[in-house]
C-alpha cells in the first residue's frame, strides 16, 4: 500500500513539474472589488490554489477525525464501567465456599473431633 501511496506521490509530482515548465506565462490578477492587481506566473497561481484547496480539505478530515475519536473515548469510557459493573456483579453472585475446618470435618470426621 505504501508503494502504491508514493507512486502516486510521486506522478502528481512530475504532473506538477511538467505544469510548471509548460505554463510560465505571467497573467494579470485582479480581486474585484478591491483595487489590487497581482502579476503572477500562470503556474503559480494554479499551485497555490490546489495546494489552498488539500487544506481545507485536510482540516475538514481533521475535524471529523476529531468528532470521530471523542465519540470513541466516550464509548471505551462507557465499556470499561459496564465490564466493571459485570465483574462487579459476578462477584457479588458467586457461590460462598465453606471456611476450611467445615470441609475438613466432612470429609475426615476424625479430624474435627481432635483425635488423631
Amino acid at each position: 500500500m505504501k508503494v502504491l501511496a508514493w507512486g502516486l506521490f510521486f506522478l502528481l509530482a512530475l504532473i506538477a513539474v511538467l505544469f510548471t515548465i509548460a505554463n510560465r506565462q505571467a497573467i494579470v490578477i485582479s480581486l474585484d472589488p478591491l483595487p489590487f492587481t497581482v502579476q503572477a506566473p500562470l503556474y503559480l497561481v494554479v499551485l497555490v490554489a490546489a495546494f489552498a484547496g488539500l487544506l481545507v480539505a485536510a482540516l475538514t478530515a481533521g475535524v471529523s477525525t476529531g468528532r470521530a475519536r471523542s465519540r470513541l473515548r466516550r464509548a471505551e469510557s462507557r465499556i470499561a464501567r459496564i465490564e466493571a459493573d459485570n465483574s462487579r456483579l459476578r462477584a457479588d453472585a458467586a457461590p460462598t465456599v465453606a471456611p476450611a475446618e467445615s470441609q475438613r470435618t466432612l470429609l475426615n470426621p476424625a479430624a474435627g473431633s481432635g483425635r488423631p
